[in-house]
């Protein structure tokens, strides 16, 4: 009589282990890769924010609109500060808050905005000139990657998109 042996048809405690361990890996992975591009679109809408206020006090500017306690508009003001930014009219050379048209943004999520050069610049009145001399580029970073806005003398406003730093 010839006896067979049988086989276990399962898998054995060390390969149950390998496999998770693969799995475990993969979704660290995937949990690093997601938190960067977490990161990296949180530099980008903030930049993206700023330029949509750029944009609009640009328009004010250009088109006349002005605060009612305004008599005389000379332009709107931006004010750019490493973790907020306002804009705000300018009117008969004094700043003009009001809550048609003035912002106030406060960055959040370990984002700051920097720019050695300029801490504040004028849209002027319509025109789509801005008070400043030079090409101006203002950087959003949070760590290792930022993503620019500039601003020239003529009034365009550029995304330059993401650098490294």
């Amino acid at each position: 009589m010839v006896r067979k042996i049988h086989e276990s048809a399962g898998f054995t405690l060390l390969e149950i282990i390998i496999a998770i361990s693969l799995l475990m890996l993969l979704t660290g992975g995937i949990i690093a890769g997601y938190s960067s591009f977490n990161d990296t679109q949180k530099i980008k809408q903030a930049a993206l924010t700023f330029k949509s206020y750029l944009r609009s006090a640009q328009t004010k500017a250009v088109s006349g609109v002005k605060p009612t306690a305004c008599t005389t508009l000379d332009g709107y003001i931006v004010r750019v500060d490493g973790s907020s930014y306002t804009v705000d009219a300018m009117c008969d050379g004094s700043i003009v808050s009001d809550a048609n048209t003035s912002y106030s943004v406060t960055l959040t999520g370990q984002v700051i905005v920097s720019n050695p050069n300029t801490a504040s610049f004028v849209f002027r009145v319509l025109t789509r000139a801005v008070s400043i001399s030079q090409n101006t580029t203002f950087t959003f970073e949070n760590g290792s990657k930022g993503y620019q806005i500039s601003v020239s003398p003529s009034g365009d406003i550029n995304e330059l998109g993401f650098v490294s730093l």
